[in-house]
């Protein structure tokens, strides 16, 4: 019974995980519209919200990210009864770490791309 507490306490934060993605799909697509409209009218005030939001959305994701390595982390701590079992919570802790490796990463790409639009007459 404990175990199928875990797995359903599991699933709810999966839920919610979900639910942050369709927010964080709403924003990308917002951004995509902001940045459009920059490119015919030159209006720095939405590529600014646009970069701030981008940066927001790409802070999220990295945070799931984190919480996943954590679960699949802990997953692979278990005791398994065969090695395929064990095996899979190993590939799956591989690719979450990828991932998280990746969101830290594209973090990085952002913040050098949003300090670097310096318009300065020497570069």
């Amino acid at each position: 019974m404990n175990n199928i507490n875990k797995q359903l306490n599991l699933l709810e934060k999966e839920d919610i995980v979900w639910i942050i993605y369709l927010f964080i799909v709403v924003f990308a697509l917002y951004t995509n519209r902001l940045e459009k409209e920059y490119l015919f009218d030159k209006n720095k005030v939405k590529q600014k919200l646009a970069s701030k939001i981008n940066t927001t959305i790409l802070v999220v994701a990295f945070f799931i990210y984190l919480y996943l390595a954590s679960v699949a982390l802990n997953n692979c701590k278990r005791n398994y009864k065969n090695n395929i079992d064990k095996r899979v919570s190993i590939e799956r802790l591989v690719v979450s770490l990828t991932f998280l490796i990746g969101g830290a990463l594209a973090i990085i790409a952002d913040y050098d791309n949003n300090t670097n639009n310096l318009d300065i007459a020497i570069f």
